[in-house]
């Protein structure tokens, strides 16, 4: 069973400190707890006092939880060496909107050298910036079932680095687990779905969704020359998406970045 509690935070207090400390309250009385979700709408805030850590959410070790999943979205955190030993049972992890930058926060890059270091394996990963230290990360093991990656960044060069070891490196790596894989980039570049990558998608042969950004130049039905043939562009698309012919999807999913 999954529950939803709304809190909300004074405006005369620091709201991360505020609501880690009383997280921390309403937490010590769940030892069972296996999910955890904190979701704020702190990435709109100007600035922050303060970051919250897992050691303020469980202070106690014999409290302390041994959680499956768990989920930041726009909140600093700061992942210490005490309580990323309790994170050894973790198999999903969702990291969103992250705010690190001027503050005493870890970076993603932080987080996933702390995972590397921690020998922390997901199976289920949502993340929304591409770094060499994730894929660094998602090379160290295989067996990851579900993968998210959006929006990317828009550093080109990182784009482009990330991209080639992305599908010559990772994605083989969980080839043979790979349930479900989003990838949407903020902006067209090589990160669409398109006939450079199709085949590497094509060998992950449990994949049943796939959401993709597709160029828009391969979005709808065009006509070249007087011939009355397919534009090359279309061409392109309908070659890429007869590689997963194959494959045992049930969901499929395209759309232009935004």
């Amino acid at each position: 069973m999954k529950t939803l509690i709304p809190i909300i935070c004074p405006s005369i207090v620091d709201p991360v400190d505020w609501l880690f400390s009383n997280l921390a309250t309403l937490l010590a009385s769940h030892s069972k707890l296996r999910s955890l979700d904190i979701k704020t709408t702190f990435r709109y805030a100007k600035s922050f006092d303060s970051v919250g850590s897992l050691h303020q959410l469980f202070p106690s070790l014999s409290t302390r939880p041994r959680l499956l999943h768990l989920s930041f979205d726009s909140c600093p955190i700061l992942f210490d060496e005490v309580t990323l030993h309790s994170l050894s049972y973790l198999t999903s992890f969702k990291l969103l909107h992250t705010r690190y930058k001027n503050l005493d926060a870890s970076s993603p890059s932080d987080i996933w050298k702390a995972f590397v270091a921690s020998g922390i394996h997901l199976q289920e990963l949502e993340h929304d910036t591409i770094t060499n230290s994730l894929l660094d990360y998602l090379l160290t093991y295989s067996g990851l079932k579900k993968l998210c990656l959006t929006y990317l960044g828009s550093d080109e060069l990182i784009l482009a680095q990330t991209y080639t070891r992305f599908f010559t490196d990772v994605l083989p790596n969980h080839q043979e687990t790979l349930e479900e894989l989003k990838l949407t980039p903020r902006f067209e570049c090589q990160w669409c779905f398109g006939i450079n990558n199709s085949f590497t998608v094509a060998k992950c042969t449990k994949l049943k969704h796939l959401s993709a950004c597709v160029f828009s130049s391969q979005v709808g039905v065009g006509i070249s020359g007087q011939s009355g043939s397919p534009s090359d562009d279309v061409i392109v698309g309908i070659f890429a998406y007869s590689c997963l012919i194959d494959l045992p999807l049930t969901r499929l999913f395209a759309e232009t970045p935004h």
